[in-house]
């Protein structure tokens, strides 16, 4: 069984080779077999936006890959994306017409870039990245961390990050019969949030 320093030291040396590859593709945009060996590497790191950023690099940004290519591409790491983006790229495959700024583009694209249309949430963190700080929200209640839930909630009002709100309310719902005051106003900034935007 692999204990947790193992873990720690397998996800640095994946970020380190994903890193090492990006920096390769960057330099030599046009190699397939590079844009493969990146999408295998983005594969073995936690959530699914290193996968999508590597895989529109290869959509887009390289220019000698075939539709055979970008097929094989999507097909090894379909089980690993979110289905609606599958759905969105598969036009894509025969005719990659998209804009090198575009919203399909992520913050591990190195040849693209988001385009700046994108809702602010997404701008500044992911769906991974909110689950993830939902998490350690609830972990913080739990711990009775006062100061990193109310750093939990400064992060949902300034990045509009309500999906992260929702699932540590959803939470924190289970475990108690009403949420906190700040809680509360948190709550109804982020509504007042959507009735304006």
């Amino acid at each position: 069984m692999q204990n947790f320093a193992d873990t720690a030291v397998g996800s640095t040396e994946s970020r380190t080779t994903f890193r090492t590859l990006s920096r390769q593709v960057f330099k030599d945009r046009n190699n397939v077999a590079l844009h493969q060996l990146r999408l295998q590497a983005a594969m073995s790191l936690p959530g699914t936006e290193p996968t999508q950023g590597a895989l529109i690099d290869l959509f887009v940004g390289c220019f000698q890959a075939t539709e055979r290519d970008r097929q094989d591409a999507l097909d090894s790491v379909q089980s690993h994306l979110n289905p609606l983006l599958v759905v969105k790229l598969k036009p894509y495959i025969a005719n990659p017409n998209l804009a090198a700024s575009n919203a399909l583009a992520t913050r591990w694209s190195v040849l693209i870039s988001p385009s700046l249309d994108m809702p602010r949430r997404t701008m500044r963190c992911n769906t991974d990245d909110s689950r993830v700080h939902a998490q350690n929200a609830v972990r913080a209640w739990q711990a009775n961390d006062v100061i990193a839930q109310n750093a939990f909630l400064e992060h949902c009002v300034i990045c509009q990050d309500k999906l992260a709100f929702l699932l540590a309310r959803r939470s924190l719902l289970q475990l108690l019969e009403d949420l906190p005051a700040t809680w509360e106003a948190v709550g109804k900034q982020l509504e007042m949030m959507t009735t304006t935007s």
